[in-house]
């Protein structure tokens, strides 16, 4: 699998933190530091899920997202919202922050854990209050919104959460949406505004990429942003995601017991990326025995081969990247998953129609569109 880590959702942030003044971390995006220049009113809207890949499944090329089209980008490996919205928020990569993928082994709690809730990945029970994340008290990182208040004082920055991610927020649909942004830029002569929501990539993972559902969601999208755009004529606005989806089957390792026992801790990170952690003098056996039963459908590489090639990002590992990261890593290469069934409760487990954080290029590809430029 390639990478360029030169031009993704990171690097894109970076580009934001130099336009207004703030230090960068990671090289920018030429065209974007281009389109940017002498913009005082800056608004970016993630829809999670809506890689380019969707929006060419579902918007026709002369419809208000395509036809603005700048750039495209790619997302954090692995292409799944905890890396790819965290590497946006901290202007840095996975490695770097420690916000790896949906579940991680903390050693501390002898068990995976979901870390955009506290919740254990086994059964979904809570580890303790889902307020106060785990891995943001482990993994701490001052955020874009901070960072560019600090480098640019008359700058005003807002982050615009809907209630299913933010319980405070009062923002539960699109018009709430609408005011709330129109009313900061309203009041500021100098803005940075960070929308984020959570459709398409709810919906996908239900019905499948190339449901009526999704569709129907996605033209909204489409209409909302051509009001927003139409409200402020004296704002630049940016539309992209954090990753795409596919849809995906399903393989369960529990097929393979001699493959399964080889390992010391359960199966983490997500289901097309898969963390293993084998047994000390059991490590040649197991890529043996992988390659046997999943080198067909997975990229292996081992713990060496992932940080020599920067799978999760350039920079300086955080000291917890280290304790996350596991013996191998399995890639996907095409629709396939792979999960432990014994390791999840039945109720827990949900066989999603769609999903992402995989090494294809739907998963991993996002359209940049932007407006009033």
């Amino acid at each position: 699998m390639k990478l360029n880590n030169k031009r993704t959702i990171v690097n894109f942030s970076n580009s934001l933190l130099k336009h207004f003044g703030a230090p960068t971390w990671h090289e920018t995006i030429p065209e974007i530091d281009q389109a940017l220049e002498g913009q005082d009113k800056v608004v970016v809207m993630l829809f999670d899920g809506l890689g380019r890949y969707i929006i060419d499944k579902h918007l026709r090329t002369r419809g208000f997202l395509r036809s603005h089209y700048l750039t495209t980008i790619n997302a954090t490996f692995p292409p799944t919202t905890v890396a790819s919205t965290n590497g946006f928020l901290s202007g840095k990569f996975p490695i770097e922050t420690g916000w790896i993928s949906w579940s991680q082994y903390f050693e501390d709690y002898k068990c995976d854990i979901e870390v955009f809730k506290n919740t254990r990945s086994s059964d979904g029970s809570l580890v303790r209050d889902k307020d106060n994340l785990i891995i943001a008290e482990k993994c701490p990182y001052e955020n874009i919104f901070k960072q560019i208040k600090k480098a640019n004082p008359s700058v005003n920055v807002f982050d615009v959460f809907p209630h299913k991610v933010r319980p405070k927020s009062d923002i539960t649909n699109f018009k709430k949406a609408r005011l709330t942004i129109n009313k900061a830029l309203k009041e500021s002569t100098k803005a940075f505004v960070y929308f984020y929501w959570t459709l398409p990539d709810g919906n996908i993972h239900r019905y499948g990429v190339k449901s009526l559902r999704v569709h129907f969601v996605i033209k909204k999208i489409q209409r909302f942003v051509k009001k927003m755009v139409k409200n402020n004529p004296d704002t630049v606005f940016l539309t992209f995601a954090d990753h795409g989806l596919i849809d995906v089957k399903y393989l369960d390792i529990c097929d393979h017991d001699d493959l399964q026992n080889l390992l010391y801790r359960p199966l983490s990170f997500e289901k097309r990326v898969v963390n293993f952690f084998v047994k000390p003098d059991k490590k040649e056996q197991f890529a043996l025995l992988f390659q046997k039963y999943y080198g067909r459908h997975f990229e292996l590489l081992d713990r060496k081969t992932v940080f020599q090639n920067e799978l999760f990002g350039k920079g300086r590992p955080h000291l917890v990247s280290y304790d996350f990261i596991g013996d191998f890593i399995a890639i996907s290469k095409d629709e396939y998953c792979l999960y432990a069934s014994n390791e999840t409760t039945p109720e827990k487990f949900v066989a999603h129609k769609g999903h992402h954080a995989g090494g294809t290029k739907e998963e991993m590809e996002i359209d940049i569109s932007i407006f009033n430029d």
